[in-house]
């Protein structure tokens, strides 16, 4: 018996708390590089205080090219009606075929259009173990990169 109160408890607590996911596709409009970075991510929002998500990208006009796989998470806020995110990254970066681990932080803010469309824009900051690499980055030094990308998202 003790296990059915549990179980209802339970059940009524998840039914309680408001889980949002969404797909976003984003763009990196890095006009100094020559080309764009373009991605897509899965994230799953929790109670307005939290989210998760899980992105992959790719950068197709970079010599060398490269893709990456990157986990993020962390806190929620509201203001004026638009969310904004913050957290940690990480993740993989392939170069010619070769993983590289990158770790960094993001923040983000979200605009609702409707209520199965937002725009938002995000910057981010990684450490990316490939800059020490002489192909990419290696001649300053600095394996520390910024990022920023537009947007669009659409609640599943």
């Amino acid at each position: 018996m003790r296990f059915f109160i549990t179980l209802i408890f339970c059940a009524s607590m998840c039914a309680q708390q408001q889980h949002e996911t969404k797909l976003g596709l984003w763009v990196d409009p890095t006009f100094t590089d020559g080309g764009f970075q373009l991605g897509m991510e899965l994230t799953k929002q929790f109670d307005d205080i939290g989210w998760v998500s899980l992105g992959v990208s790719n950068y197709a006009d970079l010599n060398p090219p490269y893709a990456d796989i990157v986990f993020s998470g962390g806190l929620t806020s509201s203001l004026f009606g638009h969310t904004q995110y913050y957290g940690p990254r990480l993740g993989i970066e392939y170069r010619r075929a070769t993983p590289y681990p990158l770790v960094g932080f993001v923040v983000g803010n979200e605009i609702p259009i409707d209520h199965l469309i937002t725009l938002g824009f995000r910057v981010w900051r990684d450490y990316r173990s490939s800059q020490a690499k002489e192909f990419y980055g290696g001649s300053d030094g600095n394996k520390w990169r910024n990022n920023g990308a537009l947007t669009l998202i659409f609640i599943l």
